[in-house]
């Protein structure tokens, strides 16, 4: 993260979920202020301005409920799923996360 004339470049790695589709993708997003990742398996509300290319994603702003902040994200799609493990987060097929989903 450089904070260079009041704003914040990020970048960061997560997983989609549309319907019962899973794939992670990378990010990167230049804005006032940089978001947080969610604790645990959050989610944020999220749609697509360019599909696989562009995406806004809703951010809740911790302590007030009702007010929320806006990211334009750049993204790039891959066919897997990431994990986090104690290495950090880590990529694997499709076969083996819907195998993992299945225990």
């Amino acid at each position: 993260m450089d904070r260079r004339y009041g704003t914040v470049d990020g970048w960061g790695r997560g997983n989609i979920k549309d319907g019962d589709s899973v794939h992670d993708f990378d990010f990167s997003y230049t804005s006032a202020e940089p978001f947080h990742r969610t604790v645990g398996d959050g989610h944020y509300l999220a749609r697509w301005k360019k599909d696989g290319l562009k995406m806004e994603l809703l951010v809740g702003e911790i302590g007030a409920p009702d007010k929320f902040h806006t990211y334009d994200l750049k993204t790039t799609v891959w066919d897997d799923v990431y994990v986090r493990g104690p290495d950090g987060a880590t990529a694997i097929s499709q076969a083996e996360y819907k195998a993992r989903e299945a225990k």
